[in-house]
């Protein structure tokens, strides 16, 4: 005796419809009245959920609540039609993974994240820099639109701002040097990168930027470090005044053509973030106290100094403990 598939257990059904893609399962609600109650199960779209939009919950991307996991997947999709695929799952994964850490040891930073740029933003500041952006930046910029650290509001008494150590990318404090790398917003990437493609060193026969190079993130100090994206083939790079570019991530794209180099290297940070390579600045009373007099504030900072093995290690040498830290200037 044959079975009809609608006569199969709603348990067996649903275990069908789980294969199916995101599309499939929309195609598949229109067919019977039956296939669309199945194919809206939450059962079979929060999986969806989770691999394209690595969302947990049936939140949607405003941080309201959606009565199913299928009008979350729905507004999500909506959200971020310009940018989908598996580029935009990795990039919310490790924005996730940055914010997670944020919370937890340096909700100043955090607060300093701006929400999203908008697909007509984005647009906007490919005209004006001249370049597409890759897809990977642009599910990055999609997600938070740089950092705002107020840095044109001066402390109190007319000192510096407070916010100059809150870069998202970290702080090194060694003697008299301070720096701090901020991510950009996109104002400011169209800002900066006109600065830096108009400067010319000194006995160079370009400028410092190329016109495919695009700054994403840089300290406060003019002369200081400055990130760089190379727009063409996603690369980045550090560059330094009077020195050679110094790669921040891998060469090798994830895959051909996927020109995530930026993508790569801030998921490598974030993965060194949650595994505790990085701690603050507050623990050091060096630092702390003439930063703070100087009323920056110091707690919340990511001190770029390692604490973690292979990067950094403790021995005790004639009775006297050492503890060696190598300083990773690529970051």
């Amino acid at each position: 005796m044959e079975t009809a598939f609608n006569d199969l257990e709603i348990a067996c059904l649903l275990r069908v419809f789980s294969f199916l893609t995101p599309k499939d399962c929309a195609r598949a609600s229109c067919v019977h009245p039956l296939w669309n109650s199945v194919a809206g199960d939450n059962a079979v779209w929060k999986p969806h959920l989770a691999a394209d939009y690595a969302a947990s919950s049936a939140a949607a991307p405003d941080g309201s609540e959606a009565a199913t996991y299928r009008a979350a997947y729905a507004a999500w999709h909506t959200a971020y039609a310009d940018v989908a695929g598996p580029l935009l799952a990795r990039t919310l994964a490790c924005w996730r993974r940055i914010e997670a850490y944020l919370q937890q040891h340096s909700p100043q930073i955090l607060a300093t994240l701006n929400p999203g740029a908008t697909a007509q933003q984005v647009a906007q500041a490919e005209a004006e820099l001249g370049h597409p952006l890759p897809l990977a930046v642009r599910c990055i910029y999609r997600v938070h639109n740089g950092q705002d650290l107020r840095l044109h509001q001066r402390g109190a008494s007319g000192g510096p701002p407070p916010n100059l150590l809150m870069g998202l990318f970290g702080c090194l404090i060694f003697y008299d040097h301070v720096t701090s790398n901020a991510l950009q917003s996109l104002e400011e990437m169209v800002q900066k990168t006109a600065l830096f493609r108009s400067i010319r060193p000194m006995g160079a026969r370009h400028p410092l930027l190329l016109s495919n190079h695009v700054v994403f993130a840089h300290s406060f100090k003019p002369n200081d470090k400055v990130c760089v994206l190379d727009a063409g083939t996603g690369g980045v790079y550090q560059k330094l005044p009077h020195s050679r570019d110094w790669p921040l991530a891998p060469a090798a794209d994830t895959y051909p053509g996927a020109c995530d180099g930026m993508l790569r290297w801030m998921e490598e940070y974030a993965r060194r973030l949650s595994e505790g390579w990085y701690g603050g600045c507050e623990s050091d009373s060096s630092v702390k106290g003439p930063l703070e007099e100087a009323g920056i504030t110091v707690g919340g900072a990511i001190s770029l100094f390692p604490r973690a093995y292979p990067a950094a290690a403790t021995a005790i040498t004639r009775g006297v403990q050492v503890r060696q830290r190598l300083g990773d200037l690529h970051v």
